[in-house]
């Protein structure tokens, strides 16, 4: 600008400062000079050799290729760049798909420009980890633009990095509610689901602090070893959450004693770990596994645990998804008959955890409006792939928000062999 107000000066001046703290860093430009004179403000800067990321999206996109191991390197390459400025006792606040730099050459580092809005952090380390909260989020929706193509900020979120429109408004400059400048979480898990690894996903999600997760990182030394962690990339991960199998002998049709405990077992262990547990009832007919999940179900009632059931069958695969929808909605009628304590708690947890897109799930599961009431807002509207993705989200953050370690929510699926492919791909998700 050839006439810089203030504020512009002062950005000006805040970069010159930041970036001669990080001239030993491999992680930024080096600031060479600055003039400020009466109406006239620059810096010089030593010229950045590479493409933005911006670019580098855009190119990558148009080759129509999914290099995963390109895509993992540079995902590496940016998170110890952020990594390296932190370590300088540095936070950006304003980072961005254009404000990042990729080499020409793979092993060279990353470089982060654009430090206007930069700040320092306290001098004796114990700075809060909410310093750096504001760049680990924007790291998130990063990854996500590097996956998906897309920008994440909210006022263009529906225009592909392939433009060349870079014309950007300085008004969101260095604000710290991320909220309020990116699209939603469901829209983030939507576009990404089935594009990249589990264990990936779960690192985005927890850097932009989405519902789904509770993990929350504190550093970008967390981040960097997670990305770095052998599993982080494997397309064919198995999941944790199986917690055995209970197998019925055609021989033996008493003496359930053994099983019901291992049941039992599980449910003591929930009270303490959040992650989801599985166990898969197996067994000739009439050998009495519904009998002893009966059993189970009047045991965990007297202790104060929700049970709800669905039963699949041979003729039932027409309907997608319908046992999965009678369950809960036998679930949510429980709730309704559980006291005015319990039916506050439930809905005051689903709407805080799900909030506004709340209507996507009453549209499914029609008793769960006797709980929350009529939603005020109508979900938006978004194509069919989508819809599917981000009702999978969504059933993830009501499963979550109903079932707590001091509240377990036992969910037991009867004839499994009869399922749809439907009712299996949300059960998978939900475990995932």
């Amino acid at each position: 600008d050839q006439f810089p107000d203030e504020k512009d000066i002062s950005r000006l001046e805040n970069e010159y400062n930041v970036l001669k703290h990080l001239a030993n860093r491999n992680s930024a430009g080096a600031a060479l000079n600055q003039t400020l004179r009466s109406r006239a403000a620059a810096i010089y800067l030593d010229w950045v050799e590479g493409i933005t990321l911006k670019e580098w999206i855009r190119t990558t996109n148009s080759e129509k290729t999914s290099d995963l191991k390109r895509i993992r390197n540079v995902l590496q390459n940016i998170t110890y760049g952020l990594l390296d400025i932190h370590d300088a006792g540095v936070v950006h606040n304003n980072i961005r798909a254009e404000h990042i730099i990729i080499p020409p050459e793979e092993d060279s580092p990353v470089k982060f420009i654009s430090f206007g809005s930069a700040s320092f952090l306290a001098a004796d380390g114990k700075s809060s980890p909410d310093a750096r909260r504001h760049d680990l989020m924007s790291l998130g929706f990063v990854f996500y633009e590097i996956i998906s193509g897309k920008s994440s900020r909210r006022k263009s979120h529906s225009q592909s990095l392939f433009s060349n429109n870079d014309n950007e408004s300085k008004e969101d400059e260095g604000q710290n509610d991320e909220s309020k400048l990116h699209i939603s979480h469901p829209e983030v898990y939507s576009a990404l689901v089935g594009k990249m690894p589990i264990p990936f996903m779960r690192i985005i999600m927890a850097l932009i602090e989405a519902n789904i997760t509770t993990k929350r990182y504190q550093t970008a030394s967390e981040v960097y070893q997670d990305l770095n962690h052998s599993n982080t990339f494997l397309l064919d991960s198995k999941m944790s959450t199986y917690a055995g199998q209970l197998h019925f002998s055609q021989d033996e049709l008493y003496g359930r004693s053994d099983h019901l405990t291992a049941i039992m077992n599980v449910s003591q262990r929930m009270y303490s770990d959040r992650s989801p547990q599985v166990i898969l009832v197996s067994g000739f007919s009439g050998t009495g596994k519904s009998a002893l999940i009966k059993h189970a179900s009047e045991i965990l009632a007297k202790e104060g645990h929700y049970f709800t059931s669905g039963k699949f069958d041979q003729f039932g695969q027409a309907e997608p998804f319908s046992t999965i929808i009678d369950a809960f909605n036998g679930y949510f009628r429980t709730v309704m008959q559980s006291g005015e304590e319990i039916i506050s708690n439930t809905k005051a947890s689903l709407l805080r955890t799900i909030g506004s897109e709340v209507g996507v799930l009453t549209n499914i599961f029609p008793s769960l409006v006797e709980v929350i009431g009529t939603p005020v807002t109508d979900p938006a509207q978004v194509d069919l792939p989508e819809s599917q993705n981000r009702l999978k989200y969504l059933f993830g953050l009501m499963i979550r928000a109903i079932a707590t370690p001091s509240q377990p929510l036992f969910l037991f699926l009867d004839d499994l062999q009869w399922a749809d492919s439907s009712s299996l791909s949300f059960i998978k998700s939900v475990l995932t």
